[in-house]
C-alpha cells in the first residue's frame, strides 16, 4: 500500500490547509500529520486511525482527538496514544481508565486579572490601526515576513535566483505611524475599549482622562518594544546570512 503524507499545522496559510484536507478527505492523500488545528472544528469523516504523538494535556483534549476515526460505519477504526518518557504520560498509561473518568474541566474566565483587559485592548487597537493598512487577509506567517515593508528594512538577496536582489522596501517607518493613530483616535477609541473591559478593574481607565491617555502611551510602548525584538531577530538572521559564502 501506497503512503503519501502531508502536514497540516498553523504555519500553513489557511488556503494551503484547507487544499490538504481536502485532498485528504477524497483519499488523495491517506496519512496528515496535523498538531492540534484539526482538533476541533474540521468534520473529515471515514479515518482508519489516529495515532497520537503524545498524551493529550486532559481528557477532553483526548476524546476529541480520539473521536475522530470510525464516524462512519464501513469500517473499523483504531487509535494510539504513545506514552513518552514523562511523568505525566507515564501515569496515565498505568491508570488510563483514571484519566478517562476524569471530571471535565470547567471553563473560567478571570475577569478580575487585569492582564487579560490589557490584551484585549490591545489586540483590538491594532486590529483596527492594520485592518485598513492591508488589502487582503493574511496569517501570522505572510505578516511576519512582510515586516520589513512596515518597518522600512530590505530583505536579502533571493538565494534562488543567483543572488537576484530583492525588490526594496519603501524607504520609511511605518512602525511610529502607530502613535500617530492613539493620538489622533484617542477619543473615538475610548468608548469602544470600555465596551471591551466593562465589569473588569479597568474598566475606569476606558472612560477617558488622565488614565487613558496613560494606557495609550503605554500600549504604544509595548508596540515599539515588539518592533525592536523584530529588528534585533533580523539584524541577528541577516548578519549571519552575509557570513554565509555565495
Amino acid at each position: 500500500m501506497g503512503l503519501w503524507a502531508e502536514e497540516h499545522s498553523a504555519q500553513l496559510s489557511p488556503e494551503e490547509n484547507k487544499r490538504r484536507q481536502d485532498l485528504f478527505k477524497v483519499g488523495v492523500r491517506n496519512v496528515l500529520s496535523s498538531t492540534t488545528t484539526m482538533e476541533l472544528g474540521i468534520d473529515i469523516g471515514g479515518l482508519n486511525g489516529v495515532l497520537m504523538g503524545n498524551v493529550p494535556p486532559g481528557r477532553a483534549n483526548h476524546l476529541q482527538r480520539a473521536g475522530r476515526p470510525g464516524r462512519r460505519a464501513d469500517g473499523s477504526a483504531i487509535v494510539v496514544t504513545y506514552a513518552r518518557e514523562q511523568a505525566f504520560d507515564r501515569e496515565v498509561f498505568h491508570r488510563f481508565g483514571d484519566f478517562l473518568e476524569r471530571e471535565l474541566r470547567r471553563p473560567v474566565v478571570f475577569l478580575d486579572r487585569q492582564e487579560l483587559a490589557w490584551r484585549h485592548m490591545h489586540a483590538f487597537l491594532l486590529g483596527d490601526f492594520f485592518s485598513p493598512r492591508q488589502k487582503v487577509k493574511v496569517g501570522a506567517m505572510g505578516t511576519y515576513g512582510t515586516m520589513g515593508h512596515f518597518c522600512g528594512v530590505n530583505p536579502p538577496d533571493r538565494w534562488r535566483d543567483n543572488a537576484k536582489p530583492s525588490d526594496p522596501v519603501p524607504d520609511r517607518d511605518h512602525s511610529k505611524d502607530f502613535f500617530t493613530y492613539l493620538h489622533t483616535a484617542a477619543q473615538s477609541l475610548a468608548p469602544q475599549c470600555y465596551s471591551i473591559v466593562m465589569g473588569t478593574p479597568l474598566e475606569n481607565i476606558s472612560k477617558g482622562g488622565d488614565a487613558w491617555h496613560s494606557f495609550l502611551a503605554k500600549a504604544n510602548r509595548c508596540f515599539l518594544d515588539v518592533i525592536e525584538e523584530w529588528r534585533r531577530d533580523t539584524d541577528s538572521l541577516l548578519g549571519a546570512w552575509r557570513e554565509i559564502s555565495a
